[in-house]
């Protein structure tokens, strides 16, 4: 009894939490922001551009008087903001860098141009890294994660490109021909983090767990639902399909409220074909919503790089996934949950449905209310 009340206790809190951290901040639906990066090595200075969206911009400025505004002025400031939460080194001795120019707009994003120079004597290794918007929080105790798609170049010549993630430190050694790209690891990363801080997702796949009543039933779900968002998040990327966030993100969220209704209102639909039609239709939305985490920070990728990183991004999500859907099959099954084929769900099978509804409720509330802004 005592390991039963535990995992009713932990699907409580789970739910709980990303209930709460989604009334915690409605515009946005996952702590992630992305851009775009590139960074030139010279004899003298290091220059690093940052292709910054807007979106950042506002958010930092969330820390800023309430009547200060998102202004000119706000803008320039930001390219302080950078100076304060970028790092580089040279042999481990830290860069102090400058603006060097005004910020020049580029579609929804600004580019500032940061200075750093570097000490007379060769360095060895340079390194950099990155704390953005890590002072700021999505939800109570989730604050956002900033990455960028970082592109090297030395006299002229690309000889890196990497993820430069919040506690990624990327060393770039200047004795060497070539440096290792690490494409693979950098976006398996990133898709995992894409997942386990992504509200959304992890309600959609809670709700789908709690209904199934064996390993096989959870097999053929997880794969339909890895079809369809791998089918729609491929397509995306390679901008033959695209939708409007303003109808997937609410798309997305009333995937949370139907699924929790088949398990609560219409358990019968919970199994078999019904269950896989919800798991497979509305995995198509969340593809779509996968590529949104994707899509800026391979625009400067090759078409070779950008298959690699659609694949280790997809494999990232899938571990995420399998991180969430086992320890909660498992759980569920020692509270007696698993084996069901009768209509009645179970105690813990409705609480949990009940709190998924409820915080996909709220997701619903929230984007539907930043589509219609």
């Amino acid at each position: 009894m005592r390991i039963a009340s535990l995992c009713r206790l932990c699907l409580l809190c789970f739910c709980l939490q990303v209930a709460g951290g989604l009334a915690g901040r409605p515009s946005f639906s996952h702590p992630i922001a992305q851009g775009s990066a590139t960074l030139h090595i010279g004899t003298e200075q290091t220059l690093l551009e940052m292709t910054v969206p807007l979106e950042q911009i506002v958010i930092a400025n969330q820390s800023a008087p309430a009547d200060s505004g998102i202004d000119a002025q706000a803008l320039d400031r930001h390219g302080d903001y950078l100076l304060a939460h970028l790092h580089l080194t040279a042999d481990s001795v830290t860069l102090n860098g400058k603006v060097v120019s005004a910020p020049a707009a580029v579609n929804q994003a600004l580019v500032y141009r940061l200075a750093y120079p570097l000490p007379a004597e060769k360095p060895g290794v340079v390194a950099i890294g990155q704390n953005l918007l890590r002072e700021i929080e999505f939800a109570p105790g989730n604050p956002w994660e900033v990455s960028y798609r970082l592109s090297v170049y030395r006299d002229g010549h690309l000889i890196n490109q990497a993820l430069l993630a919040y506690q990624e430190i990327l060393r770039l050694s200047l004795d060497a021909a070539g440096f290792d790209s690490r494409l693979g690891w950098d976006y398996t990363v990133q898709g995992w983090r894409h997942i386990l801080h992504g509200y959304d997702h992890l309600l959609f796949v809670a709700g789908l767990v709690l209904a199934v009543g064996s390993l096989r039933e959870l097999a053929i779900i997880v794969l339909l639902f890895t079809l369809a968002h791998g089918l729609t998040m491929t397509l995306a990327v390679l901008d033959w399909w695209r939708v409007s966030p303003r109808l997937v993100e609410p798309m997305i969220a009333f995937s949370i409220v139907a699924v929790s209704l088949q398990n609560i209102v219409w358990p019968r639909l919970s199994h078999g074909k019904p269950r896989q039609a919800i798991a497979f239709g509305f995995g198509l939305f969340h593809g779509l919503g996968f590529a949104g985490g994707l899509l800026d920070s391979i625009a400067a990728l090759s078409a070779e790089q950008v298959a690699w990183a659609v694949a280790a991004f997809s494999l990232g999500v899938e571990l995420g996934h399998l991180s969430v859907v086992i320890p909660l099959y498992y759980g569920l099954a020692l509270v007696g949950s698993r084996g069901v084929a009768v209509p009645a769900p179970s105690t813990s099978q409705r609480l949990g449905s009940l709190l998924v509804g409820i915080a996909g409720l709220l997701y619903c509330y929230y984007s539907v209310s930043a589509a219609l802004a």
